[in-house]
């Protein structure tokens, strides 16, 4: 039983983190350390006990719910000898609270598992539930918070501790005690795996650069020399995959609706796309695919709700989201880059919901850079006795070349609550 019931637990710790059941500045996994109080029940031939209790708590992704595993100890002394008896549980119980009043969060819990009572030197194992309510008291340091609870623990009767003749007990606790969160963050995924090293028998080493290739390079242009039509070119020129050398292109400006920065909205705590933003997306994938130029860099943002760290990984799972739809999009890997900024450089003030929406967001931009195309090979010179003919009068004069400009940044519009 105890396997199945750790089992549960370890599955239920790779939910997405949540602020179930935690202070409101900090989300994921906790424990808590609690003293308790009992009122024993009346039938016993018992004093009130005092023990205390260790619980680990995993937020679930149905909003406002953990699950937590306790283990609880409670000695009491008994009148006829003044020595005491003793009561361990360990228990699975469910939590749903009732989201933040201020510093407050109350909740409500209940769930079962095993008891053993050590009575008169005698111990016996039975089966116990409990239900109680109580509330978590946010504490401004550290994600802490105080927890006060009060509940019911009842279990069948081991015929030793009460008169014969009753069946059940139920003893009353109250504990008090402190939150701790454990912040457990993931590393973050590389978006760019470079492609792994062709293998070759024999290899040439550049006794220059030390570059080892399948093959001689003597330009040193990335192009072997059995396919490389342009030998001798100037150390550094960019060239296409014959070796010759590329001329830039000034590629065509993204279309006007794309030409700010686009917000993709999010809801709270969460690194789903939305439906709007996905036709602007599309849009952003069939320009790039339209024009090899282009790149897109992603920016994941975060509203001041929940610990910087946190924030930080949540932004990040925006951006890798927009990053990931662009993909299935056809987007190569290389024209996308992501950015973390989490609830750092804030697009709205986080002081108003409004402000929260605007900066629960991924914002992307296309940037637009010179593509390469081969180089004009130029025609020979006409012979000496022939005149080079003049350009006709009304002859197109040559496009001058466009400047790149920057557009400027704007306030993205709040979404559609």
């Amino acid at each position: 039983m105890k396997k199945t019931l750790w089992s549960a637990m370890a599955l239920a710790a790779f939910a997405a983190p949540v602020m179930a059941v935690n202070n409101e500045d900090t989300s994921g996994n906790y424990v808590v350390g609690s003293g308790v109080y009992e009122i024993s029940d009346s039938k016993r031939d018992a004093d009130n006990g005092l023990g205390g209790q260790l619980t680990f708590g995993v937020p679930l992704k149905l909003e406002h719910g953990a699950l937590e595993i306790s283990y609880y100890d409670v000695g009491r002394e008994r009148p006829l000898d003044g020595r005491d008896d003793y009561q361990t549980a360990l228990l699975v119980n469910y939590v749903h609270d009732f989201g933040a009043f201020g510093i407050f969060k109350p909740f409500v819990t209940g769930g079962l598992g095993g008891l053993q009572e050590d009575v008169l030197g005698e111990k016996h194992t039975h089966f116990a539930v409990n239900a109680g309510f109580g509330t978590l008291v946010s504490l401004p340091w550290y994600g802490l918070a105080i927890r006060a609870e009060a509940n019911a623990l009842a279990h069948e009767n081991n015929k030793r501790s009460a008169p014969a003749n009753e069946d059940l007990l139920a003893d009353y606790r109250f504990m008090l005690g402190l939150q701790v969160p454990l912040m457990w963050a993931g590393a973050a995924i590389a978006s760019d795996v470079p492609a792994p090293v062709e293998s070759c028998e024999l290899s040439i080493v550049d006794p220059v650069t030390g570059r080892r290739d399948c093959a001689a390079d003597s330009d040193r242009d990335g192009v072997s020399d059995g396919v490389d039509q342009c030998p001798g070119t100037e150390p550094g020129a960019a060239v296409n995959e014959v070796g010759c050398p590329l001329i830039a292109t000034m590629p065509p400006p993204p279309p006007a609706a794309l030409a700010a920065p686009q917000p993709v909205y999010f809801a709270t705590d969460v690194a789903v796309i939305d439906g709007a933003s996905k036709t602007k997306l599309d849009e952003a994938a069939a320009y790039l695919a339209a024009t090899p130029g282009s790149r897109i860099e992603i920016t994941g943002h975060a509203d001041n709700r929940g610990s910087e760290a946190y924030n930080i990984v949540l932004a990040s799972q925006r951006a890798e989201a927009v990053r990931q739809y662009l993909l299935g999009k056809g987007v190569e890997a290389g024209r996308l880059s992501t950015l973390s900024m989490g609830e750092f450089k804030p697009l709205a003030s986080n002081s108003t919901e409004d402000g929260r929406a605007l900066n629960r967001t991924a914002q992307f931009r296309i940037f637009n850079e010179a593509a390469a195309q081969p180089e004009a090979i130029p025609a020979p010179a006409p012979a000496a006795a022939e005149a080079a003919p003049a350009p006709a009068a009304d002859a197109p004069a040559a496009d001058a070349p466009v400047a790149d400009e920057m557009p400027a940044e704007v306030e993205a519009a709040a979404p559609v609550q």
